[in-house]
């Protein structure tokens, strides 16, 4: 099963997390190997620097051929009810350098269509900024 697809919504399920059921077990967790090229890099942004919960986080590979990005994974952690794939981001930095303009483009587009709680709208600019300095540090 896709790691995507293991994760469900509070909408799905409110008292789930995951596709597992009572009497199931994760036994085995299988990761492809990166394609060569690929760099990867995890952002957590945090208020204390010590075993602090992530106010966002970033999980970033990307493969660059060329000179260009020809692939990218972009995760983000601490902003939805599970890790949530950022596919407009990834869309956004496919076929571009690793540029300021086009990791700024892709924290833009990481967040198109956020719909924050009353009291976390602040994490919609901070993640778009984690993104941006995650993807600027694979550079």
């Amino acid at each position: 099963m896709p790691l995507d697809k293991f994760f469900i919504s509070p909408k799905q399920d409110p008292t789930r997390e995951n596709v597992l059921q009572p009497n199931e077990v994760l036994m085995e967790l299988t990761v492809p190997v990166a394609p060569a090229g690929s760099k990867a890099v995890y952002v957590k942004e945090m208020v204390r620097e010590v075993w602090d919960f992530a106010l966002c986080s970033v999980a970033a590979m990307v493969t660059v051929q060329n000179g260009v990005v020809s692939d990218a994974r972009i995760v983000l952690g601490g902003v939805a009810p599970f890790p949530y794939r950022a596919l407009k981001a990834e869309a956004a930095i496919k076929g571009k350098p690793l540029d300021e303009a086009s990791c700024a483009a892709a924290g833009v587009a990481a967040v198109d269509g956020a719909r924050p709680l009353a009291k976390n709208a602040y994490k919609v600019p901070l993640t778009q900024a984690v993104v941006k300095r995650a993807l600027l540090s694979l550079a």
